[in-house]
């Protein structure tokens, strides 16, 4: 049905600052709840939820929504924001931000979304959504360590690109 109605299911920690929503992505054990927990304590962004979430374009605009359930980190709120930034996090003895080409991009998004047995005809649905979320919504990677630092360093970055809005 997801697939059907275009929503992309996204493994990602997904939190609220001012109208914006980030969704941090990566592999398990990369640091995605730790790095929405940061963002809430240095911060006071929301954690909408520590898992996953639901994205779709509505109204012109792609949002993410917060889901009844929340894997392993038991942060779930069902809320929506519209999506500022996906952010791939990679662990590193630095912090540092950069913009992915879109093939990198549409990679790192692809890797981290549930799949379904569908058809082939509704994968191909979800491919092309997930490549034109990927087109219409900025894709950075966060090289980071679990600090202060990192939230700072990737606040600057978003706020010269104008992702986070209030």
């Amino acid at each position: 049905m997801l697939d059907e109605k275009k929503v992309l299911l996204f493994h990602c920690s997904f939190i609220r600052k001012g109208r914006a929503g980030i969704l941090f992505s990566g592999p398990s054990g990369m640091g995605k709840s730790t790095q929405a927990r940061l963002w809430e304590k240095y911060e006071n962004a929301e954690v909408l939820n520590g898992d996953r979430a639901a994205i779709r374009k509505s109204e012109g605009r792609w949002k993410a929504f917060g889901l009844p359930y929340a894997g392993s980190s038991d942060i779930f709120k069902n809320e929506s924001a519209r999506v500022g930034a996906v952010i791939v996090l990679r662990q590193s003895k630095g912090n540092q931000v950069e913009k992915l080409s879109p093939g990198k991009a549409y990679c790192a998004v692809w890797s981290e979304l549930f799949q379904s047995n569908a058809s082939s005809i509704l994968q191909r649905t979800v491919a092309e959504t997930a490549e034109q979320f990927i087109r219409e919504v900025p894709v950075y990677q966060l090289s980071c360590q679990p600090n202060k630092e990192a939230v700072e360093c990737l606040k600057n970055f978003l706020t010269e690109e104008g992702v986070l809005w209030t």
